[in-house]
């Protein structure tokens, strides 16, 4: 099955994690009683290099508490920057209510911290091929 391609990929980021929680609510409602709920997001670019490939589908732990979050986890996260609003990198370092965070592949730590108000989800580090075009070529139909 082909999937349908998508010219905003944190836009599709941003839907699978709202759809995510929505489920989560709806079970909190309905009294299940689960840690968390897996889904699969698109990730782009090459700051997680070598753990994560420009445009592979990532496995996402969504409603893992941040509490419980620890140094070497991989987060999702919403960075505040328009340019790159949603982030997947590793964490480093706990300052005080908050993470540093780093890409793999990137030299220098990121600029803001990961807090509870801006976290999404863990990443497992399990990751697919592409089975879905982010960066459509420009192409008639």
């Amino acid at each position: 099955m082909k999937l349908s391609r998508t010219r905003n990929p944190r836009l599709l980021l941003l839907a699978v994690v709202l759809l995510a929680m929505g489920v989560l609510c709806l079970r909190g409602i309905s009294g299940e009683n689960r840690p968390h709920l897996t889904a699969w997001a698109a990730l782009r670019g090459n700051s997680m290099l070598p753990t994560f490939p420009h445009k592979c589908l990532i496995e996402l732990e969504i409603g893992v508490p941040f509490s419980d979050l620890k140094a070497g986890d991989i987060v999702v996260f919403y960075s505040g920057d328009l340019t790159e609003p949603i982030v997947c990198h590793r964490l480093v370092t706990k300052r005080g209510g908050g993470w540093v965070t780093k890409g793999d592949g990137n030299a220098k730590y990121d600029y803001g911290w990961v807090t509870a108000s801006n976290y999404a989800a863990r990443a497992t580090g399990n990751y697919r091929n592409m089975i879905i075009e982010i960066d459509p070529p420009n192409e008639k139909p």
